[in-house]
């Protein structure tokens, strides 16, 4: 059983208000802005905020996906927390909680906003029971944090592209 928790944080060139409420409506330009990576990015219902679903579809591996429970959203903090409740990558965790937080940037740089994710989580045990498995276990977390940091990243990244692209 290992427990692990990893961060991303990063300076986009775009104002806060504007990215934190362009992250709201990622539906809207999240798959054209990472087409192959993500499929579609739907709210169930059409309602998004805190206790909505949503289901993300990725490209890889074809028709992978992943349901997503919104914990909480705080306009005033400008904070999103949800974790996984299905899904094909749900089935690869036991704990999943992610949080996404823009922030002004620094104050001689009001156009810019400190984006920043992070993800606490537990990946399920790989069902072996040889002396290695401890450290398979480690390898695996590495590789799973090593993986959704860039993911995030890449996310974030989208985002500025898209704001900056459509100014």
């Amino acid at each position: 059983m290992v427990v692990a928790n990893v961060k991303v944080e990063i300076i986009l060139n775009v104002n806060c208000d504007r990215a934190w409420e362009a992250f709201k409506d990622s539906s809207s330009w999240l798959p054209r802005m990472m087409p192959n990576v993500i499929q579609s990015y739907e709210y169930d219902g059409g309602r998004r905020g805190a206790g909505s679903l949503r289901r993300v579809t990725y490209d890889f591996p074809a028709g992978s996906f992943s349901l997503q429970k919104i914990l909480a959203e705080d306009n005033n903090s400008m904070t999103s927390t949800y974790t996984l409740v299905g899904g094909s990558l749900a089935s690869k965790y036991r704990h999943y909680v992610a949080t996404v937080r823009f922030r002004p940037g620094p104050a001689d740089r009001s156009s810019t906003t400190v984006a920043s994710w992070s993800l606490d989580y537990e990946l399920r045990p790989t069902g072996t029971s040889s002396s290695s498995s401890s450290r398979d276990d480690r390898d695996s977390t590495d590789n799973a944090a090593s993986r959704s940091q860039q993911s995030a990243l890449d996310a974030f990244k989208a985002l500025e592209q898209y704001l900056l692209s459509s100014s």
